[in-house]
């Protein structure tokens, strides 16, 4: 059996497919993306700065973040994200800016 017949066969907790699943979830997800001048670039940025502030961990104004996500044998964290668990047990190895002088996380 394949990965796709895999992932449509494997049942969530109120026995829909996951493919239902997330079918249900994007149902309630819209998004509208538009492209925008350098003008309309310029005066956004100037109105967050009023309501928010630059991220001091940022390099040029952006930063590279690298993130390596675990599982355990019968893949219960990809199956509790497939059938949209909200507060589920997840373990990282994160860093950011090329600094590999990181901790685990476990939330």
């Amino acid at each position: 059996m394949n990965d796709r017949k895999k992932d449509a066969a494997m049942l969530n907790q109120s026995g829909k497919t996951c493919a239902d699943t997330k079918k249900l979830r994007n149902d309630y997800r819209h998004e509208w993306k538009h492209i925008i001048g350098v003008s309309d670039m310029i005066a956004i940025r100037q109105r967050l700065r009023t309501v928010a502030h630059a991220d001091t961990n940022a390099v040029d104004g952006k930063y590279l973040i690298r993130s390596l996500y675990f599982d355990n044998l019968s893949d219960q964290a990809l199956r509790e994200k497939l059938d949209g668990v909200n507060r589920r047990e997840k373990f990282r190895i994160r860093y950011y800016n090329g600094d590999t002088d990181f901790s685990v996380q476990i939330f």
